[in-house]
């Protein structure tokens, strides 16, 4: 007996062969993608720590020395807005793209709020290492991402939930055993720590509002960086020359210096933090690679010369990425 198999089951059979193995080819597509966000974030996640614990250890020997926590940090936000800058025209020289910047009536709306309570958080924080030691510091520090999660609830970030309430309990129960009868415990330095742990709750949670605004075109951790330090500065500095300022200009690193050697080794002490500070923005170091290797790139195969329309004025604003420029394939990939 002869079976005829009809020519419409062959073609259905082959469709559905060819669609399946695209099916399995998207999918092995969207695993790498995942991966390789993934190890991205564990390698900025790593660095970030890295730099911080090392920032820490060094700010406290850095005290040790040089007893002006307030202007260390003004003068940490100074470097770090030029080496923003640098970074972004760094960018736009060898692209050829200029960079967003905020007109002035959004600016102070927008960037004012996050970046004074930045200010403020960062400058009591190194504040308060004069007083307590790096283990008391960095435990009451980490009550930071309780006030993150309440102000993330007002801010209607983050619904209330009852994991929510349990880490709150966790984190909060763990501190008060930590710091329960510890023989060296110093109140007000205890109270500038958790001050600057709500300021940083607020801080990020702000940020986190305006780098989500599309319009703002801020979502680049060095677009951040550069149009936040201004105003950190402005929130710190009266606080800054209040408590510091007659007494560094009398210092031997102010006007009354004798050895201009040790006035130089020390001030490039604080500015080395100021460095290592500014690598805590961990996409920092994608943005270095990623310029090097298009560079290198454009000297190894030039491009052609081929005749481009001129831009208008909404094609210089549209925002660009600095650091990467596979954000629309993550947002695909991740929202599905």
């Amino acid at each position: 007996m002869c079976v005829v198999c009809p020519a419409g089951l062959v073609n259905m059979t082959g469709l559905e062969g060819a669609e399946g193995h695209r099916a399995r080819r998207r999918g092995g597509r969207r695993l790498g993608q995942i991966i390789i966000h993934c190890i991205r974030s564990l390698v900025l996640i790593l660095t970030y720590y890295a730099c911080s614990i090392g920032l820490t250890f060094y700010q406290k020997r850095l005290f040790r020395d040089f007893k002006f926590p307030l202007t260390v940090v003004i003068v940490h936000l100074f470097m770090k807005f030029v080496l923003a800058g640098l970074c972004r025209a760094t960018y736009t020289l060898v692209t050829g793209i200029p960079r967003v910047m905020l007109s002035w009536d959004v600016y102070w709306r927008k960037v004012l709020p996050p970046g004074a309570a930045a200010g403020l958080d960062i400058g009591l924080s190194q504040w308060s290492l004069e007083f307590i030691t790096v283990a008391l510091y960095t435990m009451s520090k980490s009550t930071a991402l309780l006030f993150i999660l309440a102000f993330a609830i007002i801010f209607k970030l983050e619904e209330m939930r009852c994991t929510v309430v349990v880490l709150v309990v966790l984190i909060a129960g763990g501190l008060f055993l930590f710091t329960y009868k510890y023989t060296q415990f110093n109140l007000f330095g205890f109270i500038l720590v958790i001050t600057a742990s709500l300021l940083s709750g607020l801080r990020w949670t702000l940020s986190q509002l305006v780098m989500q605004k599309s319009e703002l075109a801020l979502s680049n951790p060095i677009d951040m960086v550069y149009h936040i330090q201004p105003w950190m500065t402005v929130a710190l500095l009266p606080l800054a020359v209040v408590m510091e300022g007659t007494a560094i200009a009398a210092s031997e690193y102010g006007f009354r210096f004798t050895d201009s050697s040790d006035v130089m080794y020390m001030w490039g002490r604080v500015m080395f933090g100021a460095v290592l500070a500014f690598f805590m923005e961990a996409g920092l170091v994608l943005c270095i690679i990623g310029i090097t290797l298009h560079v290198v790139m454009k000297a190894l195969h030039p491009p052609k010369t081929v005749p481009h329309p001129p831009l208008t004025p909404s094609d210089s604003h549209q925002k660009v990425p600095l650091l990467s420029d596979t954000d629309g394939e993550e947002h695909e990939l991740f929202s599905r």
